[in-house]
């Protein structure tokens, strides 16, 4: 009986040892695909912490140039229309000719003083009588 059962396990052998790889390539197999998904799901998460990083050193940057004078003074003439002293605003609009309506020009941005050089300055409202205003103001019904 001994005889046969060397004999049973030397036949077997084969299937025996193709049994035991095919468990262990099982385990390993699953342990490499959650293995490379981690790997993958690291690698995304730390582009993200590279790009929040960057993005801090951006937000930095700003909230240090907005501590400064300079800036207060920039932001209070561009977004607020302030000046200092007794220095005074003059919003200057373009052209009607130029433009297409877009609703109230006073929206739109303000145009630099380099850009102002060829634009005529405002006449001197003249003193007429109330009958030639009221006459200017009706010419369009001719």
């Amino acid at each position: 009986m001994a005889a046969r059962k060397g004999f049973a396990l030397r036949e077997n052998m084969p299937v025996l040892l193709a049994g035991v790889a095919a468990m262990v390539m099982m385990v390993t197999s699953v342990n490499v695909v959650s293995l490379w998904q981690s790997h993958e799901k690291v690698a995304a998460l730390n582009a993200q912490i590279a790009t929040l990083r960057h993005q801090e050193a951006v937000v930095q940057k700003q909230a240090t140039w907005l501590s400064s004078r300079q800036a207060l003074l920039e932001l209070a003439r561009e977004q607020y229309q302030l000046v200092s002293g007794k220095a005074q605003l003059v919003q200057i609009l373009p052209p009607a000719t130029n433009r297409s309506y877009g609703g109230d020009p006073a929206n739109d941005p303000l145009i630099s003083p380099a850009e102002a050089a060829g634009v005529a300055a405002p006449s001197t409202p003249h003193h007429d009588s109330f009958w030639s205003r009221v006459r200017r103001s009706l010419e369009f019904w001719r």
